[in-house]
Formats: C-alpha cells, structure tokens, sequence
C-alpha cells in the first residue's frame, strides 16, 4: 500500500502600510506684499499668505486660520505636489478695514495611514494685520467745523 502525503502551504500575505510624517519646523506661514506687526498697511493693498509644509507620506493637509476661523477653501489655491513632497495653500486679497487687530496662523493635519490617527500642528508664528482708521473726506470736515472756521476767520480779519 503506497502512502500519499498531501501538505498544503498557506501563505498569508500581509500588507503593511507605512507612513511618513512631515518635516518638523512645519507647517510655516509666510507673507507676500504685505507687512503685518512693524507696518502700517492701507485699505486696497494686496495681502498674501502662504502656508507651507514639507515631507509626509500621505501629504498632510493645509488650513489657514484668520481669527480662529479657517479661511474657506473656495477662497485659497491649494497646491499639494508628491513628488517634491511639498504642500502649499496661498490666500490672496485686497486689505480692508474689517481686518485690523486679524491674527492668521496656519494648521497642518496629518493621517497616519497605518493607525487611522490624525496629528493635529500650528505654525509656530501668528501673523497680525494693522490697518489704522484713515478718516474719509467726509468724516474730515462736517458742517460744524466749518461754521467754526468761519466764524473765526471773521474776528481773526475784524471783518463782519
């Protein structure tokens, strides 16, 4: 009697997934035409922020802050590029009054693909605008003021 011996071999393949954080010191935010703490700026000058980070695998996610309250993302440019494993969001605009005092900072998140974690960072600098009240033409002289000056044209010429 012939014995057949059957073996059988499993293999179980596992795949495993690795992920990359980003480069540390980021994410940074930058500024482009526009002076924030030392300069005083004017309504209708263009302003720009770039937030940055580089490194991670997958790439992390970019959100510029203005006042605690991300700018939405219908109003920036979002670049993401693998290859350079370099992530940009840039907000452009025109100064307006409403953002004197506004404080924009840049927040990264990251998802670790093998644990499903997200790591949650800020840049480490804040940007501050300063547009100062420029009075209106209108707001410079009112009818009072003017009724003054002439009033004190006529006793400073003796003239009534």
């Amino acid at each position: 009697m012939k014995s057949i011996f059957l073996a059988a071999v499993v293999v179980t393949l596992s795949t495993f997934v690795f992920g990359e954080r980003p480069w540390n010191g980021y994410p940074r935010l930058d500024t482009s035409g526009l002076n924030f703490e030392s300069h005083v700026n004017h309504v209708g000058d263009r302003a720009t922020l770039v937030c940055q980070s580089r490194g991670g695998d997958p790439l992390p996610t970019l959100t510029i802050y203005e006042n605690d309250s991300p700018i939405p993302h219908s109003d920036v440019l979002d670049l993401y590029h693998s290859k350079y494993k370099l992530s940009l969001v840039v907000y452009s605009w025109n100064v307006q009054r409403s953002d004197n005092g506004a404080v924009f900072k840049c927040k990264q998140d990251w998802t670790d693909p093998s644990t499903g974690e997200t790591a949650t960072s800020f840049s480490e600098t804040t940007k501050q605008i300063s547009v100062p009240y420029k009075r209106e033409l209108e707001d410079q002289i009112n009818e009072a003021e003017i009724l003054d000056f002439i009033d004190e044209l006529v006793r400073m010429t003796g003239s009534e």
